[in-house]
Order: structure tokens, then C-alpha cells, then sequence
């Protein structure tokens, strides 16, 4: 058996850290850059130049853009 060190991607949200999770697989982490993004995209994460953001802190506005959830 052999053991070896790869290099991994995951997604964490630019406001509150969240670290995101496949529902499905349990999964936090994958081969590649794309696909990291693109499982949280498909979850409902939301992508804004270089920063990303959960459904929990961020939303689409009537103008479709990505804006911070206001917190009470």
C-alpha cells in the first residue's frame, strides 16, 4: 500500500465562512477548482467575481446581481 499527498479544492462562503457540503455525497472536497464550484453553484451558492457566497448570506437582486443578505 502506498500513501501520497494530493492536492484538493473546496468552496468556503466570503462572508461567513461556511465551508459547503454535497447534501447527497457528504463530500467538502474535489479534484479540481471547476468542480468545487460548480457542485455549490448547482446548490445554490452564488458566485460574484473571486468571492462566492451561501444561499444563507447572499441572494440575487431584481437587477440579477449578488447581494449580501441584510441580518437583523
Amino acid at each position: 500500500m502506498a500513501i501520497f499527498e494530493e492536492k484538493c479544492f473546496g468552496v468556503q462562503c466570503d462572508h461567513c465562512r461556511e465551508v459547503y457540503m454535497n447534501e447527497h455525497s457528504g463530500f467538502i472536497l474535489w479534484v479540481d477548482k471547476n468542480s468545487a464550484k460548480e457542485e455549490a453553484d448547482d446548490s445554490g451558492w452564488l458566485g460574484d467575481g473571486d468571492k462566492i457566497y451561501c444561499p444563507n448570506c447572499a441572494e440575487i437582486n431584481e437587477n440579477d446581481e449578488v447581494v449580501l443578505k441584510v441580518k437583523e
